[in-house]
């Protein structure tokens, strides 16, 4: 099991590609998450081969793997929107193939059921994902309830265990598996981290987002800072023996640091990230 958190929006916006994956390494994680949303999503751009080689390059340089990526994403309110985005998640499988990055976490729309997402998104990055040997991992999402003012996961895309497990199913491919974002699980009305996780079971679980709230917004802070129960979670990762990585998404954790400070913030994650590992694989 490696240790891995992405060098995403934050650090690319302080530090550049380059030496963002440089603090992680430095910081003793084992791999990075090549984040490609907001500000870092390179494979808009023209040049985006270019820039892939530029970080394999330096990657290499460091041996210090991509173990996973986040393509983009943005609030799909039509079949139009979903023709769009699938443009940005091909480019992004490419760049994960000359990352030589195994899997890819891309977004299902997430006012639309398992169903259509399946149609309009996964079924048609499935055939490229298979060619360039990357796994597409779908994420357990939310919405907010602005009556209530809180979240909700029962009218977002796999926010509950049915729909979650729906749309791994629908796909029948190898190609695809679940991204089970820990800190989405436990928002208002989720099925909770453990719950979701046992449901899904080892077949289904490629992945993780790993972060902590207060139960309630999602704050992606680093576990114990919030109300998540970790034995809870740790306890059912054991039970479906997980098999893939630890893999941070954390970024308010260091979001209004200092630049001076950020490293030691990323040896504590690293610390911390150990701590799990050893409880998820004596």
């Amino acid at each position: 099991m490696k240790l891995v958190t992405h060098n995403g929006n934050i650090l690319v916006k302080r530090f550049g590609y380059e030496r963002s994956i440089s603090l992680l390494a430095e910081a003793g994680f084992d791999a990075y998450d090549c984040t490609m949303d907001g500000v870092a999503a390179f494979p808009k751009q023209d040049d985006y081969i270019e820039i892939a080689k530029k970080i394999k390059r330096h990657a290499d340089s460091l041996a210090f793997p991509c173990a996973q990526a986040h393509s983009d994403f943005y609030r799909l309110k039509g079949k139009e929107d979903f023709d769009e985005i699938i443009k940005t998640h091909l480019r992004t499988l490419e760049v994960c193939e000359i990352l030589e990055c195994p899997i890819l976490v891309v977004h299902p729309g997430n006012d639309f059921s398992a169903q259509q997402n399946h149609e309009w998104l996964y079924s048609k990055l499935l055939p490229t994902a298979e060619r360039r040997g990357v796994k597409i991992a779908t994420e357990n999402m939310w919405n907010w309830d602005s009556e209530k003012n809180q979240a909700t996961s029962l009218n977002a895309a796999c926010g509950t265990i049915e729909s979650f497990c729906e749309q791994v199913d629908l796909g029948n491919s190898p190609y695809l598996t679940a991204c089970v974002d820990i800190g989405h699980a436990e928002m208002t009305d989720a099925p909770g981290a453990a719950n979701l996780i046992r449901a899904l079971g080892h077949d289904r679980v490629g992945c993780l987002h790993v972060h902590d709230n207060d139960l309630i917004g999602d704050y992606h802070q680093v576990p114990f800072t919030g109300k998540i129960k970790w034995d809870e979670v740790i306890s059912a990762l054991r039970d479906i023996n997980y098999q893939g990585d630890f893999t941070y998404e954390c970024f308010t954790f260091y979001s209004y640091l200092p630049e001076e400070l950020i490293p030691s913030a990323l040896s504590y994650m690293e610390k911390l990230g150990r701590y799990f590992i050893r409880r998820l694989t004596k």
